[in-house]
């Protein structure tokens, strides 16, 4: 077996939809939005002579605190044993030494499981410091119909969704680009009500551009009184729906623009032929004290399974670095009661 870079979007494409579980963090477009972002992306795969057996898009991330070499929900390998994973860890681990990186960063796709993180751990991994990118997420299947989805909702949420009808709550949807700009708009209003570190525009629209061109992005709007007053960006890749990003505001605590927005999406998902909503991260546990437990609840109300996918995994190659850089990160997630 043998690692080769990737260059055909079709033959990572192919793969990639077909593998489970899917991500959209190891799309095609997903590299694309990162090098938008200024990254350097590595798409390679594992050959079993001809055969493609594997794959795995890695990121180069450069920060203040640490360089390190990143791949989550990935590589896509068959993970019955460890051996086809060795060959991606070989070539990271001397990929990210010839970089000159503190560390390398994976998360496999795989659901939590004790046994495999043992596996990891006796070839060097430790567990990273914190949660990234929806490690704990509310999965929905809404290939059920309509009244199964209505009625496995929690019963302030399908009130809520009715109550957002009868107020005359407006959704509409777009692939326009230009729309970031009222998403955004509102975006900011809600980084100033809860005051959590945002992205920048160019963010989002590179974010948006990225998976556009495979007509698998979509911006709703809910509107009341004319004024837009909840949106989400929602990415679709293989059989899975993502809420990936969202914002809102309550002008009128009996608006509940939100729920009736996140009906619309389920409905869309629906007719597009997809089977898995992912409402994305929430809180690893019902704590109510937790900084993203008001999100969890929201989320949770509209039914679905709690999953917890594999924890990131660190392998240290500059351990010195990476001890401060654990022992810093520990120390804002306290801060941050996270």
């Amino acid at each position: 077996m043998q690692i080769k870079e990737i260059t055909d979007k079709k033959t990572w494409e192919d793969f990639a939809t077909s593998y489970r579980p899917s991500s959209l963090l190891q799309s095609w477009a997903w590299g694309e939005f990162a090098k938008k972002e200024g990254r350097e992306v590595i798409r390679v795969g594992l050959f079993n002579d001809e055969d493609l057996v594997g794959l795995a898009l890695a990121i180069v991330v450069l920060s203040k605190r640490a360089n390190y070499l990143e791949v989550h929900m990935g590589p896509m390998v068959d993970y019955s044993d460890i051996t086809q994973f060795k060959y991606f860890h070989d070539y990271f681990t001397d990929l990210a030494r010839q970089k000159k990186l503190h560390f390398f960063r994976f998360r496999p796709p795989m659901l939590h499981d004790d046994n495999k993180l043992k596996s990891f751990t006796k070839l060097g991994y430790k567990k990273a410091p914190m949660y990234f990118q929806a490690e704990h997420t509310y999965r929905l299947d809404v290939s059920k119909s309509e009244d199964e989805l209505m009625k496995g909702m929690k019963k302030n949420t399908r009130y809520y969704v009715r109550k957002a009808q009868k107020v005359g709550v407006e959704i509409s949807t777009s692939t326009d680009i230009n729309d970031i700009e009222p998403f955004f708009d509102l975006y900011q209003k809600t980084v100033e009500r809860q005051h959590f570190v945002p992205y920048d525009k160019k963010f989002f629209t590179d974010e948006f551009e990225s998976f556009s061109k495979d007509n698998s992005v979509e911006l709703f709007f809910a509107k009341y009184d004319d004024k837009v007053i909840s949106t989400a960006m929602i990415v679709y890749y293989a059989d899975t729906a993502y809420y990936h990003h969202g914002a809102s505001i309550r002008l009128n605590p009996d608006v509940y623009a939100s729920y009736l927005l996140q009906w619309e999406v389920i409905k869309r998902i629906r007719e597009r032929g997809i089977k898995i909503y992912d409402f994305f991260g929430i809180a690893p546990t019902d704590d109510p004290n937790h900084p993203r437990a008001g999100l969890t609840k929201f989320k949770r109300g509209f039914g679905g399974e709690r999953t917890r996918f594999m924890h990131t995994m660190d392998y240290p190659i500059d351990k010195l670095r990476y001890a401060l850089v654990y022992a810093f990160v520990l120390l804002e997630r306290k801060k941050r009661g996270l």
